[in-house]
């Protein structure tokens, strides 16, 4: 199924090189994920250490995985064609609209400064 590829006798198998990092890549993302996940469960609820929610919510990631995402063919049928307006959606609109939100808030907060020097 793969190629030899040799690119002047120096790389040899870069497919296996590319899908190598792919992987490693991929478990590191999920990773941070799950942290963030784990962190900000934390601090919704108040809880002073987040590690009694690595577990829990390992297991549940887990679970749902397998519920959402049953075979290969569904995801290729239901969330393929779906993927390039969920990325566009959480990629860019998500993080222009909080970015907009934030700087109408400092836009707001800085035209409306007190006065207090002229009421003496």
């Amino acid at each position: 199924m793969s190629q030899k590829i040799s690119i002047g006798s120096f790389f040899e198998r870069i497919e296996a090189i590319m899908a190598s990092s792919w992987l490693i890549s991929t478990y590191f993302k999920a990773m941070i994920y799950l942290y963030a996940f784990i962190v900000g469960c934390a601090e919704l609820f108040k809880l002073k250490q987040y590690q009694i929610l690595v577990l829990p919510a390992s297991i549940l990631i887990f679970g749902l995985a397998n519920l959402i995402s049953p075979s290969i063919t569904f995801i290729v049928i239901t969330i393929v064609p779906y993927w390039v307006d969920w990325d566009t959606t959480l990629g860019i609109i998500l993080p222009g609209c909080l970015l907009l939100i934030q700087l109408l808030k400092s836009y707001r907060k800085s035209s409306v400064t007190p006065n207090n020097s002229s009421q003496e």
